[in-house]
């Protein structure tokens, strides 16, 4: 698209939705007769009751949707910084607790022991290490193992394998999975969080090997929506659509 198209269509929509809410205010200040005939004058078709409102709901939704995707496809970039030979992003502060700029004393401590153990013990380096600052990552495991170092560096250190062991870095961007496959990124929610639907009915296996690169098809696509995270966001949107799901979409590979 155009720089500004996103802008320019948003502003439109508004503006739509503004004409209609005023439409729909002065409508109630109207005697029927009167706009009946001033409808019949004007040559148009009658309105059905709910029309404005109706109108009015659709294009504020619109808008907003929209809002919420130019939050994530026209974000700043983060700003970059040299971590060693690593290119790291400097995400914005986050005001939830346990965040940088949001520990406690203690949580600073916890923290710098995570990093004595992982500097006594390095883990194998992977890819998915340069996408993000490397405190904040470190973080990220602290809270998620209840801020307990000796676990979060284990964690750490056995994700970094898997990562190597899954051949995360062998994937194409073909192999990431369409509108069309069994999981699939389709837009993103207000926040700018990425949405991925996943559709169990779509999965239609010929063999056990048909299912496990399903699998891993799966998880290289979880793994693109993760990426697609706009800055100071954590958590993406799942949207599971079980409609014509049935025994044979859940074969013991898949599923």
């Amino acid at each position: 698209r155009a720089p500004g198209s996103h802008q320019r269509q948003l502003a439109h929509l508004q503006q739509e939705a503004a004409s209609a809410e005023m439409e729909a205010a002065a409508s109630a200040h109207v005697n029927p007769s009167d706009a009946k005939a001033a409808e019949e004058a004007a040559g148009h078709e009658e309105r059905k009751p709910g029309d404005t409102l109706h109108n009015l709901a659709c294009l504020t939704g619109l808008a907003n949707c929209l809002g919420g995707v130019m939050a994530s496809t026209e974000a700043q970039p983060c700003q970059a910084e040299a971590d060693g030979e690593t290119l790291v992003h400097a995400l914005p502060k986050s005001d939830k607790p346990g965040t940088i700029g949001n520990l406690t004393d203690e949580q600073a401590e916890k923290l710098a022991e995570l990093e004595r153990l992982l500097t006594a013990d390095p883990p194998l380096f992977v890819t998915a290490h340069a996408r993000e600052g490397t405190k904040r990552r470190l973080v990220r495991f602290l809270r998620g193992d209840k801020f307990a170092p000796e676990v979060a560096a284990s964690r750490i250190r056995e994700h970094a394998q898997w990562w190597l062991d899954y051949g995360m870095d062998d994937f194409e961007a073909a192999d990431e999975y369409d509108e069309n496959g069994v999981v699939f990124v389709c837009g993103a929610d207000r926040l700018g969080q990425p949405t991925l639907i996943a559709r169990p009915c779509v999965h239609r296996s010929q063999s056990h090997e048909d299912s496990v690169r399903a699998v891993r098809r799966c998880v290289f696509t979880m793994q693109r929506c993760v990426e697609r995270l706009p800055p100071g966001r954590e958590q993406i949107s799942l949207i599971y659509d079980c409609k014509g799901a049935h025994a044979r979409n859940m074969d013991m590979a898949f599923s």
